[in-house]
């Protein structure tokens, strides 16, 4: 937990060396290979922050060989390829952990197929995302991807913001409105999106992801100086974007326009 809390605060030193402390406890404890594993891949998502994507994937690969198999890890290196744009081992990656447990995988494996020019593989992936996020009572759990599903097509953008808005009601987090923010920044409501991006950044450190939307939404109200010097700090560090940003800065256009 202290670990976690100093993440979230932007103090990657502490936390790494909090989660470091935990792992070697738990190693040398001798419990479950699973609870290592876990503590492991908890430690490479900081490492990521802190040391980035090689540093990142040697604690991935670690925590493999403790637990063969493990999803979390499995799901942290299909992640480093997917950022990397290694397409087919980003596929072969998903493929091994891909459930209805977690449909963004799906949609994660509908653009690496994309990607690589299977547009019917693609769809397939596509469609099984929709049919669990789409499912009686499961916009609650899957909010955050179908909507971020919906803002990145223009006919869906309304849908998309009546999606996030229901989930800021539900749960009033972070996440939820800087979600919120570009889904409004899609659809041309700049104003709000500002706003919804100042209540996600009340508390702890702002993700690059969270600078990404801020920034292109400051360019877009004019406010050029600020937006640079924002999207400079949230390029800096390109493998930690959401996948949804890195389907973004994909778009041949200026970064802040």
């Amino acid at each position: 937990r202290l670990a976690h809390w100093l993440t979230a605060r932007g103090r990657t030193d502490g936390a790494y060396h909090a989660m470091d402390h935990a792992c070697r406890q738990l190693a040398r404890a001798q419990i479950r290979p699973q609870a290592v594993a876990w503590c492991l891949t908890e430690l490479a998502k900081i490492r990521h922050v802190r040391e980035g994507e090689a540093a990142a994937a040697a604690l991935y690969r670690r925590a493999l060989e403790i637990q063969p198999g493990y999803r979390a890890a499995l799901e942290g290196l299909a992640d480093l390829a997917y950022a990397r744009r290694d397409w087919a081992e980003a596929a072969r990656l998903f493929r091994r952990i891909a459930a209805d447990a977690h449909p963004d995988l799906y949609l994660r494996l509908a653009e690496a197929h994309s990607a690589l020019g299977d547009s019917a593989a693609a769809a397939r992936w596509e469609r099984a995302f929709l049919r669990v996020a789409r499912a009686p009572g499961a916009e609650a759990l899957y909010a955050h991807p179908l909507a971020l599903y919906y803002a990145a097509r223009p006919l869906t953008l309304d849908t998309a913001v009546a999606v996030a808005r229901r989930d800021v009601a539900r749960r009033p987090a972070v996440e939820s409105y800087d979600v919120l923010s570009w889904v409004l920044f899609r659809r041309g409501e700049l104003s709000s999106a500002l706003a919804a991006s100042d209540r996600a950044r009340r508390w702890g450190a702002p993700s690059p992801t969270m600078d990404y939307h801020r920034a292109r939404i400051l360019a877009a109200l004019g406010r050029r100086p600020e937006a640079a010097a924002l999207m400079a700090q949230a390029l800096a560090r390109p493998s930690l974007f959401e996948p949804h940003v890195q389907e973004d800065l994909r778009r041949p256009r200026s970064l802040v326009p």
